[in-house]
């Protein structure tokens, strides 16, 4: 009876009359034996997943490697042996902090991208904050690195949380660069899941990997508890600022994130705007990627989270010079226009009304006319609505304000569009050919403008599309009445060529998350917003990784002869200009008002404004956040931002020219073995029609619908051409319902691991293939063992993954050395490699080297392990001794808390001796993943993967 300690993962073994290759191995004993995860490997159990306990299925046998037999390969070019081994090189890459996958995704090539993955790649695990700027590309960061994970068999479950808005946009990104099928579960998702299985079904079992809104689920006690059952490989959150605390309070959101950050080995942040002001929020974040990381919220250093390489935080100004045009510099334009006879009369009024009581009330009336006198009235209407109410009392002030609210509305109620100085300015610039604001509406060739209110973005739908000619589909709004999926199917047809629409008028709802920059390099705002993030959060849409035009960016601006008024225009225009010196200085803008919340920066601009607008406060304002100890400001400056650099990139080990090659000569093999393809070439590079299967449609109804072939439909297009696949991503922005046409095919497309799965069968059982190369490549009686070893840690993950090239000479074992340096091995990379058709009968004589084989393997092998082991202990030593000095520093923090605490004896006593408990628990928490990562398990997986000989004398 086969010993459960004899077992390992990355072996192949025997259960139930079917091969199965263990993925992982519980570490925790039920019972007297272990609980196996496997992957099948037999044709019938292929890609489907098998849970098998040692004490119960007790007939368990292990697929010896010395005892594997060889079968001679006579196959044209040895296509069916090369097939075969790189089926087997596929299951893993090198375990190590280099670029092996990820680089050759479905994305224009950027070193500044691959570097998230490089610095998460160095840490025991993968825990990362991508808090690049706007427009940086953090999806495709993130991206990256999954791919990365992916690829070393450690992120077969995948959890995506974001806000609802962009579920659609990430899910879709996720699958056309990288191959990553994300099931969105919605709540019509969930309900049908259900409904399939029974009401209390575990969703996020039913898919391996899955998206969902942060919304769906906060507060939900059912989904709570099916969070705390399952458990991913990977968790992102995305626009992760919204799940950090504030204050001394917790929301829904910050609680449920605290709960997940533990449901995963690696945890991916994205966020442009990480930080609220408050040390403690940001302090969350840190905390939730690595609880060992901060002693203090309320006091830290930049030092305690950057050695942990907790953070990636770059900004435009910091790459452009990497990234040439791809990445080009805006330019920006004030557009002035003098206020009209009318227009001054309101201001005069306006600047009265600000003479009876200085309150925002009466300032809303002033900014809605700095917006349009549509929003003005709108304003004045709704404030004389309040002063008529019965229940308000008339006091003399409100008698004045109500008065000169009605000589506003008057003049109002008379004003015509020529009066309207701004809006006609708007238009010239517009018709005008020697305006840099010209505009010539086509499909390529598309405008966005912003404004603050709702009256405006009406208005100005309105009177654009009269006056600029344009038909009804040609112009549309976003804003916040809008529904998620209306909203997305705007933005959606704004980047789809083959829709009319041209001109999008926009509300600040549509300044966070949404690319605008696909089909329009133009953006106006056409009245300037009261804070520095609604101000850069609006350019991000445009001005962004990916553009390929210059993007323009203005601002239209209404100047008065009214010295009150002037002088608040004169705040908002520095308050652009300091926006613009920002991101070119420090590269965020937030950073300069230390608020970190749209609303908040707003209404220290409005006090500033209501005290008379002193240039002077705005500066101070503006001087960065001001908190005790070291500020955020200094946090984040405190040194030079990460720069790109030589990021190393080592291409995974193929025998094949491309994986295009690949694919298409394994798809070949299964025609001429059983016919059952039908598959149309195209002329376009690196693409072929398939029709699928019924094997492979099964593949595919584990992924999400979007994606399937259907009954009426089989047939799926792939290409593994980048200028092919971005034709077919553009054409996939056409709507929520509307997919790429074509799926990109690489290393981690479902076909091509369909394809690994089936071409691991070309051999049988524990069979390996002889290749007998021509004389001129190999002289006779000289054998060459190929053979695979993977050692994985106490957590069944493979940390050691490398290739051994076992040879004998005239009968006798001479080396062991990499195969890398080994000629023949290399040779078999050509398709041109002549095959004699002889080895089978060479096949009995060179069997008896096999037993003498593995055991040379395993010494090779034992002596790299060795090498590795002490590379392991000495870092391991070292993340100890940090992880010491880390629960020092935060035991000391907390004795200093509970030294100061006025609370009595008893209570502080008790409080103290339980938060020093938990932290002696998260300590050994974490020290025990750490020590069980970095350590080899006893026994390594071997596998005979060919054997190159030059036949026998």
């Amino acid at each position: 009876m086969l010993l459960a300690n004899q077992l390992t993962a990355g072996q192949n073994v025997v259960i139930r009359d079917e091969e199965w290759l263990i993925k992982s191995i519980d570490s925790d004993n039920v019972g007297e034996g272990k609980l196996l995860i496997c992957e099948g490997v037999s044709t019938l159990v292929q890609g489907t997943e098998g849970k098998f306990h040692t004490s119960i299925d007790d007939d368990i046998e292990l697929l010896d490697p010395g005892k594997t037999r060889l079968k001679a390969d006579t196959s044209s070019q040895f296509l069916d042996s090369r097939l075969f081994i790189e089926s087997q090189l596929r299951r893993t890459v090198v375990n190590d902090d280099k670029i092996r996958v990820g680089h050759k995704a479905a994305m224009r090539r950027e070193d500044f991208q691959l570097l998230p993955a490089q610095e998460a790649l160095k840490q025991p695990r993968q825990r990362i904050l991508i808090a690049d700027g706007v427009g940086l590309g953090k999806t495709l960061e993130a991206g990256i690195l999954v791919s990365e994970l992916m690829a070393r068999g450690r992120g077969r479950r995948i959890l995506v949380i974001a806000i609802k808005s962009m579920l659609v946009q990430f899910q879709k990104e996720f699958w056309a660069r990288f191959a990553i099928p994300l099931t969105r579960l919605d709540s019509q998702a969930i309900l049908r899941i259900q409904a399939d299985n029974f009401a209390n079904h575990n969703p996020f079992l039913q898919y391996e990997k899955s998206i969902i809104s942060i919304d769906a689920l906060k507060g939900n006690e059912r989904y709570r508890r099916y969070l705390e059952t399952a458990y991913w490989d990977i968790i992102i959150i995305d626009e992760a600022h919204n799940v950090a605390k504030r204050g001394s309070g917790q929301s829904q959101r910050s609680k449920l994130a605290e709960l997940i950050a533990d449901r995963s080995d690696t945890l991916i942040m994205l966020s442009a705007t990480p930080h609220d002001g408050r040390a403690n929020s940001f302090a969350s974040l840190m905390n939730m990627l690595d609880p060992t990381a901060i002693a203090d919220p309320d006091s830290y250093h930049q030092a305690d989270y950057s050695s942990k390489r907790l953070v990636v935080r770059r900004f435009k100004k910091n790459l452009r010079k990497v990234t040439g045009q791809r990445m080009q510099e805006a330019s920006y334009f004030n557009v002035k226009c003098e206020a009209s006879e009318e227009e001054e009369l309101v201001f005069a009024k306006i600047a009265s009304l600000r003479n009876v009581n200085d309150t925002l009330q009466k300032l809303g009336i002033e900014k809605g006319f700095l917006s349009s006198p549509a929003a003005c009235a709108e304003s004045v209407r709704n404030r004389l609505g309040v002063i008529g109410r019965g229940d308000v009392r008339l006091t003399e002030p409100r008698k004045q304000e109500q008065s000169i609210l009605l000589d506003i509305q008057a003049l109002l109620s008379d004003f015509a569009d020529r009066d309207f100085s701004k809006y006609q300015l708007l238009l010239h610039e517009l018709k005008d050919a020697k305006s840099p604001l010209y505009w010539k509406p086509t499909n390529r060739n598309r405008l966005v403008v912003f404004t603050e209110r709702i009256a405006t973005k009406d208005y100005l739908k309105k009177r654009l599309r009269k006056d600029l000619g344009l038909n009804d589909d040609e112009v549309a709004t976003a804003s916040g009445e809008y529904s998620d999926t209306e909203l997305q199917q705007v933005v959606d047809d704004f980047g789809n060529a083959a829709k009319p629409l041209k001109l999008l008028v926009c509300s600040d709802v549509a300044s966070e998350g949404i690319n605008l920059h696909f089909l329009s390099h133009r953006l106006i705002h056409f009245d300037l917003p009261w804070s520095l993030m609604t101000y850069t959060q609006r350019n991000g849409r445009i001005d962004r990784y990916g553009q390929e035009e210059k993007p323009i960016i203005a601002q239209l601006v209404t100047h008065t002869v009214n010295k009150k008024i002037a002088g608040d225009i004169r705040i908002l225009e520095l308050l652009q200009e300091k926006s613009k010196n920002a991101e070119e200085n420090i590269g965020d803008p937030a950073l300069l008002m230390g608020k970190h919340d749209a609303k908040a920066e707003e209404e220290a601009v409005e006090q500033i404004v209501l005290s008379g607008s002193d240039e002077d406060e705005l500066d101070a304002l503006t001087q960065g956040d001001k908190t005790e100890g070291e500020s955020l400001l200094e946090i984040f400056l405190s040194k030079d931002p990460i720069e790109p650099v030589e990021t190393g990139v080592v291409d995974a080990r193929t025998l094949f020219s491309s994986d295009f090659d690949y694919c298409l000569k394994a798809i070949g093999y299964i025609q001429q073995e059983s016919g059952e393809f039908q598959i149309e070439t195209s002329d376009e590079e690196e693409t072929f029609r398939l029709k699928a299967p019924e094997e492979l449609q099964y593949r595919y109804r584990r992924l999400p619908r979007e994606v399937q072939p259907t009954e009426d439909n089989p047939t799926l297009t792939f290409t593994a051409d980048l200028q092919r696949m971005a034709t077919a991503i553009e054409e996939g922005m056409t709507g929520e319902d509307t997919w790429p046409s074509a799926q990109f095919l690489w290393r981690l497309s479902p076909l091509t691991e369909w394809l690994n799965d089936r071409m691991r069968a070309i051999f049988l059982r524990n069979e390996a293939p002889l290749i007998v190369l021509p004389q001129a490549k190999m002289s006779s009686d000289h054998h060459i063992f190929i053979v695979a070893g993977s050692f994985p840690n106490k957590r069944s993950q493979p940390i050691l993954f490398q290739l051994a090239a076992v040879e004998f000479k005239d009968g006798r074992f001479t080396e062991v050395k990499n195969p890398d340096n080994v000629a023949q091995w290399q040779e078999l990379r050509s398709a041109q490699l002549p095959n004699t058709g002889i080895a089978d009968t060479f096949a009995d004589n060179i069997q008896p080297f096999v037993e003498a084989a593995i055991p040379a393997a395993n010494r090779y092998f034992d002596e790299l392990s060795k090498q590795k082991k002490s590379e392991l202990d000495d870092e391991l030593s070292k993340q100890l001794l940090e992880l010491a000095a880390y629960q020092e520093r935060q035991q000391a923090a907390i004795e200093k808390r509970y030294r100061a605490s006025n609370q009595p004896e008893p209570i502080r006593v008790g409080k103290r001796k339980e938060e020093l408990a938990d932290l002696d628990e998260t300590f050994n928490k974490y020290v025990s993943w750490v020590e069980d990562s970095m350590s080899f398990s006893d026994r390594p997986a071997l596998r005979l993967l060919a054997v190159l000989s030059g036949g026998c004398s």
